[in-house]
């Protein structure tokens, strides 16, 4: 089954064309009449961020979506999530990723989650300066 195939038999009622255009955001493209199992893993989850997408939910909750993605993967899924109207919980040790998209910052520390009030090089400094004062 291709690209374009899973997201009709998934979400029927688009055009082909319509279908390869969504694909085409999440940089699938060139590959969208192949099979699935051929595609490499980067470009699978960019097929299936694209089938998320279409499902219109109100919010995501994505644990460490960078792992296992290939750089235009990463590059698109930030694309994406910047364009995306619906709130998004992203747990990620990516820093790339973090700048790119976050808009708060939410550390959980001790037990609690609290907001912090700056961004990812101020809580890096913040970070490095508390392992710089341990004993």
């Amino acid at each position: 089954m291709s690209p374009v195939q899973f997201l009709a038999s998934k979400f029927p009622g688009k055009t082909e064309q319509e279908y390869r255009g969504h694909l085409g955001n999440f940089q699938i493209s060139g590959m969208t009449g192949c099979l699935i199992g051929t595609l490499s893993g980067g470009q699978k989850s960019r097929v299936a961020f694209a089938a998320l997408s279409l499902m219109n939910p109100h919010i995501l909750l994505l644990d460490e979506p960078t792992n296992h993605l290939d750089i235009e993967g990463l590059d698109a899924l930030m694309a994406a999530l910047k364009s995306w109207n619906g709130g998004v919980i992203v747990i990620s040790h990516d820093e790339r990723f973090i700048t790119t998209v976050a808009k708060e910052l939410w550390v959980c520390t001790d037990g609690t989650v609290s907001k912090f009030m700056g961004d990812v090089q101020a809580y890096k400094s913040l970070i490095v300066s508390s392992i710089k004062a341990r004993p």
